[in-house]
């Protein structure tokens, strides 16, 4: 049952944010399951839309919207990584710049700078709860 539960809010999730998800057709080209794509697409548009944040990578401050753009991009286009999970979506593409190595960093306001791999897996943990 609790299975079903987490499809159906993903299914929701997807019609909702839709315009600003991830290509279905990739689920095909990279052999994902359906359900964690629906999570990655959820993680990305979870950063798109936070508000008073940003994001360093690699000593560069960028906006959410920006960041979210930069991780569809690098999610698309360097699939070489074997992700097939929200998890190895978080590990291999979200956490640290492939170029540099560097961990991105997220700032909110009135906050320190956090690992961005910590916020993603923690509202993965919250996500995967629902």
């Amino acid at each position: 049952m609790k299975i079903l539960l987490i499809n159906i809010f993903f299914v929701f999730l997807f019609f909702v944010i839709g315009q600003t998800t991830l290509s279905d057709s990739l689920i095909e080209k990279y052999g994902i399951n359906k359900v964690e794509f629906l999570k990655i697409q959820a993680l990305v548009e979870y950063i798109n839309t936070m508000e008073n944040a940003v994001v360093i990578r690699n000593d560069i401050e960028y906006t959410t919207v920006e960041f979210a753009k930069h991780l569809k991009n690098k999610f698309k286009n360097f699939n070489n990584l074997n992700i097939l999970s929200a998890r190895d979506f978080i590990e291999k593409v979200a956490s640290y710049s492939s170029n540099t190595g560097k961990a991105y960093l997220l700032i909110e306001k009135n906050k320190k700078p956090a690992p961005l791999e910590y916020i993603l897996l923690k509202k993965l943990q919250e996500l995967e709860l629902e």
